[in-house]
């Protein structure tokens, strides 16, 4: 395993130099050289194995992604408890860009992709493991819906929904908290769930500034189990618009003596700076549970904190390990002579910098001959016009 004690110090032979101390920002150009490899290479010395952090649930379709993930570069997704032969229902797990995943969210497929600022992984499984609680989308078909708190105006929406064909639409006067609640539904059996399981809730906010949307699901006004979400299922913050919710069994509140067979009530409240807000909507009340996926990647982080050992995408230390071997640590070198002869300047340094640019071409080359890339690539599908026999399906790979 090489150090940055041990990179500057071949450095210093590859620039004819005593020492490093005559190169200016050389840990400016280690980080920038390590951006130009991750850029170029899949390094296999990088790959790291994690368990996703979070359960994968059957039609919830976003999920939080390791930071130091490289681009797109996912190796396998593959269920965490299961045998070699039980997981081939769930692998092979294929990759779509954006559009076409968001289109047709197929089982089996995922996309990875950026949404203001943040990374995050699209998936679809076909996990099962559901039970609706309420649909949400008539006021009196599944027991009656009622609005307490600053709630007003509840009615159906025909237009504005995500599941079901309508959703609940109520708006709400000056105040801090409204709530629409259901004492009446007909009886689940969620016994299953508990501890493990987690509600989903669909929610139209009609500004992202809200405080927490809370959940309550029991078998009355006076038993329930309650939970509390400050943000979108994904862990990213609420927006104006429709946000999926999840709401953990494991960790709620309960009060009283909830029947787990029968659950019949919930509440849900909305909690917001006093205002008065227009278009608050509800849709598909879900109980389901999950099954844990571990994700195998190339990381970005070649250097690694040689006492706690955790990976780092920037070095800030000589005793910094890069996560390295021989191969892949000559490429590393090579592109680090190059940039620092360019720094250093002269007759000299213009050769070296040329020299072992090419060696930097050819050492890239051989490495991938030996270790070629195993990420999966995002795929679309094209067809050609109409031919008269059949149009062809044309697979493009990245």
């Amino acid at each position: 395993m090489y150090s940055i004690t041990d990179l500057k110090t071949d450095l210093a032979s590859a620039v004819s130099a005593t020492n490093t101390n005559a190169i200016p920002n050389l840990t400016y150009l280690i980080n920038r050289t390590a951006r130009k490899v991750v850029g170029d290479i899949d390094i296999a010395e990088c790959k790291r194995v994690v368990s996703m952090t979070s359960p994968v649930y059957g039609e919830v379709y976003n999920y939080a992604l390791p930071s130091d993930l490289s681009a797109n570069r996912i190796i396998d997704i593959r269920p965490s408890t299961e045998s070699i032969s039980n997981s081939n229902e769930f692998g092979n797990f294929s990759s779509l860009f954006t559009r076409d995943f968001m289109r047709i969210k197929q089982s089996g497929t995922m996309n990875v992709t950026w949404n203001q600022g943040m990374k995050s992984l699209r998936l679809s499984a076909s996990i099962g493991n559901a039970a609706v609680v309420n649909t949400i989308n008539s006021i009196t078909d599944n027991g009656t819906w009622a609005l307490g708190g600053t709630g007003t105006n509840l009615t159906v929406d025909n237009v504005n929904f995500l599941s079901g064909g309508a959703s609940l639409r109520f708006d709400t006067t000056v105040g801090t908290s409204a709530y629409i609640d259901n004492l009446t539904m007909i009886p689940v059996d969620l016994s299953s769930m508990l501890e493990t399981g987690a509600v989903f809730l669909y929610v139209y906010l009609p500004t992202a500034s809200i405080t927490n949307v809370v959940v309550r699901w029991g078998s009355s006004a006076a038993n329930y189990y309650e939970n509390t979400a400050t943000a979108q299922q994904d862990n990213t913050v609420f927006v104006q618009g429709w946000n999926l919710l999840q709401f953990n069994w494991n960790g709620a509140t309960v009060v009283g003596t909830p029947v787990d067979t029968a659950i019949d009530y919930s509440r849900i409240t909305f909690n917001y700076p006093s205002a008065t807000l227009i278009g608050f909507r509800v849709n598909n009340l879900v109980s389901q549970l999950g099954k844990m996926f571990e994700l195998e990647y190339y990381s970005n982080a070649i250097f690694r904190d040689s006492i706690t050992g955790a990976f780092k995408v920037k070095t800030d230390s000589d005793n910094d390990l890069l996560n390295l071997d021989v191969d892949s640590y000559n490429i590393f070198l090579n592109m680090l002579v190059d940039y620092a002869a360019q720094t250093i300047g002269g007759e000299t340094a213009q050769y070296a910098s040329s020299y072992f640019k090419n060696e930097y071409a050819l050492d890239k080359r051989r490495y991938l001959q030996k270790w070629p890339s195993e990420a999966i690539f995002p795929r679309t599908t094209y067809w050609t016009p109409p031919t008269g026999r059949r149009n062809t399906r044309i697979l493009i790979s990245q």
